[in-house]
């Protein structure tokens, strides 16, 4: 397959840079595919990998993937264990703001879904802060397309402008998937 072969050619020219990034990436689409043994094996590897290189970005990564493969499980003991450990190394050293905004999204995506709605806000708000200061817009939108959707199940009408701006985002964007699902 080209994924064995792939594999084989890093090993062969001993690219050990990018061979974590191969079991990350092997990791996720595991976790598309349902696989949860090859997901668990995977991340499990990236991670060995990229702590013998001292590559704490690449940790920190593998923490997030990790932690938003549990919460699709709702295992959100685990999701938090991981993203908690990455939020740990994430104030160890400078992550990229993409990186960084992905975590926070997804603790905040676990406080909602285990009805911690002021905990959720409260990283729905720094994560729209980061990816405001970066210029991510997709994750502006996706901030604000979360802001609304706790402060609607607060019965606070500000939701609907939350959820009207990551709607506008998104459009300008041309993310008409993304942008259906701010409508409803």
């Amino acid at each position: 397959s080209i994924l064995k072969s792939l594999i084989n050619i890093v090993q062969t020219f001993h690219l050990q840079a990018i061979e974590p990034f191969y079991y990350l990436h092997k990791g996720k689409n595991d976790q598309l595919r349902f696989n949860v043994s090859g997901v668990v094996e995977n991340y499990h590897k990236a991670f060995e990998l990229f702590s013998h290189q001292q590559d704490t970005i690449g940790m920190v990564k593998t923490h997030v993937f990790y932690g938003e493969f549990f919460r699709k499980q709702e295992n959100f003991e685990m999701a938090m264990k991981h993203l908690g450990n990455a939020r740990e190394l994430e104030k160890k050293c400078k992550v990229p703001p993409l990186i960084k905004v992905l975590m926070l999204n997804r603790i905040a995506a676990v406080f909602s879904e285990t009805s911690n709605p002021d905990s959720s806000l409260q990283y729905s708000l720094l994560a729209l802060k980061n990816a405001n200061e970066a210029g991510l817009t997709h994750y502006q939108a996706i901030s604000l397309n979360e802001i609304g959707y706790m402060l609607e199940n607060q019965l606070d009408k500000k939701g609907i402008s939350y959820y009207h701006e990551a709607e506008q985002i998104w459009k300008t964007l041309g993310l008409f998937r993304y942008q259906a699902n701010a409508i409803l």
